[in-house]
C-alpha cells in the first residue's frame, strides 16, 4: 500500500503526549515521512481543557509540524466507559470525514480497533474512499477479557467480536505485532504476505532505540544515582503499568523478596497511573520513604533513570 500513498492520515486513540505515541508512534511516522509520504496524525487528548493550554496546543502543533507532521486532536472521554467510547467514534469519524474531504487521503492508518471503527465509518460517508490499514496490534478483546475488564463471553465481549469482524472484512492490509498472530489471524500469509483476499499483512513488532540508552555514560550514572542519594544501594527498577493483565501481586511480593535478601535494596518504579496507589503498597510491604521512588517521567528521560539500576 505504501508504494502508491502519498498521503496518510494516522488515528490513535491515545494523546500526544502519551509514552505510547512518543516512543513509538511519532518515531514510526518520522520514518514514513522518509518515504516521501505526507503524514497527519489524529490524537485523542485526555482533560483536554485542564492539561492543556492554547499556547501549549498551538506550540505542539508548530513543533510537529517542523518534522513534518500535520496534527489535529480532538477530546477524550472516560465515562461513562461504553458512551463515552462510542461518542468519541462518532465525535471522530465526523472529523475524519471532514479532512478526507479536504485532504483527500491515500491511506487511513488506524492504531487498533477504535480508530479503524473511526476510518471505517468515516469512509463508509465519503465520497473519496481512502484505503484501511487496520494496525490491528494485540487481541485486544480476549487482552480485556483475560485483564477481568470484561466479563468472558459477556454483551461487550461479544458486540466487540462482531465489529472486529466487520472491521477485518472492510479493510485493505493489516498489521499485528507477532509472526503467530499472523499465522492466528492470517493462516497462509507467512509464504505470501497477503490474506485469502490478497491483502498484504505485515508483522512489524515492538522495538526500542538502543541509541538513547547507549549514550548514557558512567558519570550520568553516577550523578543520577547521587540525585537521589542511593550512593551503592542494589536498585530494581520496573517501568510500565500495574494492574490489569500485569502481574503486580508478584511484582510486589519481587520487591519484598529482595529486601528480605538485601535490607539496603531500593526500588525505582516508573509508571504512568497509580503512582500513589504503588507507593502505599511498598509502605504497606514496610518499606520506608527513602526505600523507593515512584513517579511518573517523561519518555526522554527513561535512559537517565534506569541508569541508576
Amino acid at each position: 500500500m505504501t508504494d502508491t500513498a502519498k498521503h496518510t492520515l494516522y488515528i490513535c486513540y491515545f494523546g500526544v503526549r502519551e509514552p505510547l505515541v512518543q516512543t513509538q508512534v511519532i518515531p514510526y511516522l518520522t520514518e514514513v515521512l522518509a518515504d516521501g509520504v505526507e503524514i497527519s496524525l489524529l490524537t485523542f487528548e485526555p482533560e483536554l481543557q485542564s492539561k492543556w493550554t492554547k499556547e501549549e496546543l498551538e506550540s505542539e502543533r508548530k513543533r510537529l509540524k517542523s518534522i513534518g507532521i500535520d496534527w489535529f486532536y480532538l477530546p477524550y472521554h472516560k465515562w461513562p466507559s461504553v458512551p463515552a467510547t462510542l461518542f468519541d467514534i462518532l465525535n471522530g469519524a465526523r472529523l475524519v470525514r471532514k479532512l478526507i474531504r479536504q485532504k483527500a487521503f491515500d491511506v487511513l492508518h488506524c492504531r487498533v480497533h477504535v480508530p479503524a471503527l473511526i476510518g471505517v465509518v468515516a469512509r463508509k460517508f465519503s465520497k473519496n474512499k481512502p484505503k484501511i490499514l487496520f494496525d490491528i496490534r494485540g487481541f485486544f478483546p480476549e487482552e480485556y477479557t483475560d485483564a477481568g475488564i470484561w466479563p468472558k463471553n459477556g454483551w461487550i465481549y461479544r458486540s466487540v467480536k462482531r465489529v472486529e469482524k466487520w472491521l477485518l472484512a472492510e479493510s485493505d492490509g493489516f498489521v499485528v505485532l507477532t509472526e503467530k498472530a499472523r499465522d492466528i489471524m492470517f493462516p497462509g500469509s507467512e509464504e505470501t504476505g497477503r490474506d485469502e483476499r490478497r491483502r498484504p499483512v505485515e508483522v512489524i513488532p515492538c522495538c526500542v532505540d538502543l541509541a538513547r540508552f547507549l549514550a548514557i555514560d558512567e558519570n550520568q550514572r553516577v550523578e543520577a544515582r547521587d540525585r537521589l542519594d542511593i550512593r551503592d544501594r542494589f536498585v530494581l527498577a520496573y517501568v510500565g503499568s500495574f494492574g490489569g493483565w500485569y502481574l503486580s501481586d508478584e511484582m510486589f511480593e519481587l520487591f519484598a523478596a529482595a529486601r528480605d535478601l538485601d535490607p539496603s535494596v531500593f526500588i525505582l518504579i516508573l509508571t504512568q497511573r497509580n503512582a500513589d496507589t504503588v507507593a502505599n503498597q511498598l509502605t504497606a510491604l514496610g518499606f520506608g520513604k527513602d526505600d523507593f521512588f515512584v513517579d511518573s517521567v517523561l519518555s526522554t528521560e527513561i535512559p537517565y533513570y534506569l541508569s541508576m539500576a
